[in-house]
């Protein structure tokens, strides 16, 4: 928009429609003048696989868009997290309202629909990052109705920096990149005090910064970005296959195969 000419803007998410691949949303952030203020945010989308972009209609005072999901079940419904609460389109992602039950937190993070039912939807919520944040509600919430209601699951750090399904065999488990390594449910459970399990392979104290697993006929291949630990010195081209709960990883990205009805047998490379 005019009004933004001259200034930076950061694409903070990307995400594709996953009936029709060629349309895609991006969620900008216009920078702020201080790092930790939020900044305004805008959503583009593209009909043609990114080559031309239009931006789309979102309420007045929105800022930074920190994440987009569409659920998978049905194309025409869309969320976005941001810096100013939960957003969802049902149109396809071309016109955005506030969703006004949505958890009270000041950040919407990742965002994750269970492909089982659509009206199981996951996010992460918090303060925005920065001096003076004092907002005691922080983690996964959970809602089963659509959006109506939510409640806080216990058991999982802040912050979260991806949430995402994936199917292992038969089910489906729900995994969550935190500041203490890669955490997963193997089910939904009725008790939100129930504790998520550990990526074994992966260190506990990792800051994992990113996640996605492909799928493919008898195994799953896991992705995990890290900029936890210590870097490997110069020159150095160890390749780091596994670490135990206390130990530090190298920063970079792994890769883990598993049969689909196993986790982690850790074979990964850098």
């Amino acid at each position: 928009p005019v009004a933004y000419t001259g200034q930076e803007v950061k694409i903070l998410a990307l995400e594709p429609d996953p009936q029709t691949p060629s349309h895609l949303l991006a969620g900008l952030c216009v920078k702020p003048a201080l790092w930790w203020q939020p900044g305004p945010g805008l959503i583009y989308a593209s009909n043609n696989g990114g080559q031309s972009w239009t931006q789309q209609s979102t309420p007045a005072g929105v800022q930074c868009i920190t994440s987009l999901t569409f659920d998978p079940n049905d194309a025409s419904l869309a969320y976005a997290g941001t810096d100013s609460g939960l957003l969802r389109s049902v149109d396809g992602g071309a016109t955005w309202l506030a969703l006004p039950t949505a958890p009270n937190v000041e950040r919407v993070g990742p965002i994750a629909v269970d492909p089982r039912d659509s009206t199981s939807i996951f996010l992460f919520g918090g303060p925005n990052f920065g001096p003076g944040d004092h907002n005691p509600n922080a983690g996964v919430f959970v809602s089963h109705d659509n959006g109506a209601t939510w409640s806080l699951m216990s058991g999982v750090g802040y912050p979260v920096w991806a949430l995402k399904f994936v199917r292992v065999g038969m089910d489906y488990w729900l995994y969550a990149a935190t500041m203490d390594g890669l955490r997963y449910l193997k089910s939904i459970p009725a008790d939100l005090s129930t504790a998520w399990e550990y990526g074994s392979g992966i260190a506990s104290v990792a800051t994992i910064d990113a996640f996605d697993a492909g799928v493919e006929s008898g195994r799953v291949v896991y992705y995990i970005g890290t900029s936890g630990g210590a870097l490997n010195a110069a020159g150095d081209q160890t390749s780091q296959s596994a670490a135990s709960a206390a130990q530090n990883m190298a920063g970079g990205v792994y890769r883990s195969m598993a049969r689909s009805y196993l986790l982690f047998q850790p074979l990964i490379a850098r």
